[in-house]
Formats: structure tokens, C-alpha cells, sequence
């Protein structure tokens, strides 16, 4: 039996991987308008300009999560080296800390904030609500302000496409979806990769399942291998970090 894992970097057209680069590519385009007076880009997360335009407050996975932390790091990196501006990164370790970390941001004076988590939303709502004069930016939630841009993405569309690669793949009729954390936005993944198959093919059974975490390699990679015993020869992951222990276990 052939097995086939999407996502992750295996796939390298799926939407999981170019969200965050495709919007910052664009978000960046309108920056430069405000920003164009600025100076040689910083690279460095750890490295603290003496003027920062841009400050990423990451949620309590930080960098290295191989998700969405990482992919909206590497498009503020991409907006300054090709448009000139400093950026920096701010890491909360726990939820508990959301609220500091982005009045430590606030403090900086800088000319944006982005909030890479969801779950960041009511920390902020107070500290926008208080800071008239900065502008902010939070990941997967509505705009909640008139000074933050709510971002949201249309995950669904990208796993379509992945349903549809999967459905014409499969050999064994079986295929299967594995999320990290249920919510909002991985149920987009599964119902996009669901509605994908099915207009494919109807005959095809669909194995969903969630880790129950984004970062729990271990239980990942017993779910992948329970999947490809039960029959899937092709496997759609949307679990961020959890999802490279899917690859690897088949």
C-alpha cells in the first residue's frame, strides 16, 4: 500500500503553509506607505531595534511551533528585508502573560502590533480599547476595534483542493483527516477536506480525529499509525507542530 501525507511540508502548495506569508506579503505592500522612511530591516527576533515599526506578539507556543507562529515570523521577516523595516518578536510562556507582553509591545512604541493568536482576542480588546493611538493586528478573529484589523483566512478553501488530491490518490477507498486542537479554524481545515472528497468521489469513508494538542508528537504519531493500519493510504494533517510526527510515522 502506497501512503501519502498532505500538509506540513510534504505539500508545498497546501494553504496551511502560505496563509501567513500571503497575507503578510500584501499587508506589507500597505505598510510601506507609512513605513518608507525607515531604516536597514532587523532580522533577528532576540535582537531589539532601537526603532521598531512591526512587533509580532506570538501566542504561548512562541516560535519553533511550526505553525502559525512560525509562518507569520517568517512574513514579518520577508516585509523587512524586502521593504526595509525593523522587526521584533515578543514570546509569552503562558496565556496568563498575553496581556503584559503586549503592553510591553505597546511601551515600544511601534508603528504596528500583530497578535499571532486567536485566543489572544480579549487581552487586547482592553489594551486597544486603551490605546487609541496604536494600531494592532490579531490572527483568526473579527475585527474587534477601530485601531485592530481582524485577520481571518479561508482555510477551508485550501483543504478543498487537498480533499480533492486526496480523493484521486486513494487506492483503499479510505483516506483521513488529523487535527491538532479542535476549533473554529481546524474544523475549517476538516470541513474543506471533507467537502473535497466528497465531490470526488461519495464512496470514500473519511477517518477524522484530533490529537487533542498541536505540540503532543507522541499521540500524533500513535494516531497516524492507527489510521494507516485501519486502511487510510492518505492522510491530511492540520495539527501545527504534532503534524511533522504524522509525516514521519508513515
Amino acid at each position: 500500500m502506497k501512503n501519502e501525507v498532505m500538509g506540513g511540508s510534504r505539500m508545498t502548495g497546501f494553504i496551511f503553509n502560505i496563509r501567513m506569508k500571503c497575507f503578510l506579503a500584501a499587508f506589507a505592500g500597505a505598510l510601506v506607505v507609512s513605513l518608507a522612511a525607515c531604516g536597514d530591516a532587523t532580522l533577528d527576533a532576540n535582537f531589539v531595534p532601537e526603532n521598531v515599526d512591526v512587533i509580532m506578539v506570538t501566542d504561548e507556543r512562541g516560535l519553533g511551533d511550526m505553525a502559525f507562529n512560525d509562518e507569520c515570523w517568517e512574513g514579518c521577516e520577508r516585509a523587512a528585508d524586502e521593504f526595509g523595516i525593523n522587526v521584533y518578536c515578543i514570546e509569552p510562556e503562558s496565556s496568563e502573560m498575553y496581556a503584559s507582553k503586549i503592553n510591553e509591545a505597546v511601551g515600544m512604541e511601534p508603528k504596528l502590533i500583530i497578535c499571532s493568536g486567536a485566543d489572544m482576542e480579549y487581552a487586547l480588546m482592553d489594551i486597544a480599547a486603551q490605546n487609541p493611538e496604536m494600531k494592532f493586528a490579531i490572527m483568526d478573529t473579527n475585527e474587534i476595534g477601530d485601531n485592530v484589523a481582524g485577520i481571518t483566512f479561508r482555510d477551508q478553501d485550501g483543504a478543498f483542493l487537498a480533499g480533492i488530491a486526496a480523493a484521486m490518490s486513494t487506492e483503499s477507498k479510505i483516506v483521513s483527516f488529523i487535527g491538532g486542537e479542535q476549533s473554529v479554524v481546524a474544523d475549517a481545515f476538516q470541513y474543506g477536506f471533507s467537502a473535497g472528497v466528497a465531490t470526488v468521489a461519495s464512496d470514500i469513508y473519511i477517518n477524522t480525529q484530533y490529537v487533542g494538542s498541536t505540540t503532543d508528537t507522541d499521540a500524533a504519531r500513535m494516531l497516524a499509525r492507527a489510521h494507516e493500519a485501519l486502511g487510510s493510504d492518505v492522510i491530511f494533517q492540520a495539527a501545527g507542530a504534532a503534524g511533522i510526527a504524522v509525516i514521519e510515522a508513515v
